[in-house]
């Protein structure tokens, strides 16, 4: 378990002659430079770049000593696009490639090497929208070319979302679904994993708390869950915070 302060925002600037847009924050997952292009009945095209480090385990399977970390630099692109005029359909195709540091498994055991390329693609469509009520639905299929083949994986994934925009307040929940397929049969477990994931979330906003214009309180939560028949990726995860921001 553990605590800490986030920082989560988006800046755009709009050239109204254009119809282009430019931005960089977080709004769609790590810190994103992104532009975007309204293209009359063709709809909205957009277009981004990302870079993000953290760490991770240089052998995740070490046993009797303590595990070392290393670094994870992780990069990639995005290309987006929205049905005109509001309309209910958006695709998205996001490609990010990962290098770990120091990979101690990997060097170990080729099958075990992290590095390489991950593609995804994704369909977003809104299935019913009335006054303050929105319901969405989203389709997504994943390709992991990894190095190593017993981390290469593909799989499909879909959820489900509901808003409620009542003004002042609004309120989101979701619900999201994967199932994962590996390439190759696991060297220290002698299994070809099989992973299947299911995670919900939802938020509650507060605008113009006590009386203060453009500002806002949110109330957020998630949980998530990875069930594998390798019983070393089983896991489970609760999130839950409170923040405080200002809009302009």
């Amino acid at each position: 378990s553990d605590a800490g302060l986030a920082f989560d925002g988006q800046l755009d600037f709009m050239l109204a002659e254009t119809g282009t847009s430019i931005g960089f924050g977080t709004a769609s997952g790590p810190p994103m430079l992104s532009v975007s292009q309204q293209a009359g009945w063709a709809g909205v095209f957009m277009a981004g770049i990302f870079y993000t480090e953290d760490d991770v385990w240089a052998d995740p399977f070490v046993t009797g000593t303590a595990r070392a970390r290393t670094d994870r630099e992780t990069w990639g692109a995005v290309l987006g696009w929205e049905q005109a005029d509001e309309g209910p359909f958006s695709v998205t195709y996001r490609v990010s490639g990962q290098d770990i540091e120091n990979d101690l498994s990997g060097k170990r055991d080729s099958h075990l090497r992290r590095d390489g390329r991950i593609h995804e693609l994704g369909l977003g469509v809104r299935l019913f929208e009335y006054g303050a009520h929105t319901l969405e639905a989203s389709f997504s299929t994943v390709m992991a070319d990894l190095d190593g083949d017993s981390y290469a994986h593909k799989g499909l994934g879909g959820g489900v979302s509901y808003s409620y925009d009542a003004g002042r307040w609004e309120f989101e929940a979701g619900l999201g679904l994967a199932a994962l397929e590996y390439d190759r049969t696991h060297p220290h477990f002698n299994k070809t994993r099989e992973d299947f994931e299911v995670g919900t979330e939802s938020a509650l906003t507060l605008h113009a708390p006590f009386g203060f214009e453009n500002y806002f309180i949110r109330v957020f939560g998630s949980a998530s869950l990875r069930d594998s028949n390798i019983g070393f990726y089983d896991a489970h995860l609760f999130t839950a915070g409170v923040g405080v921001g200002y809009a302009f």
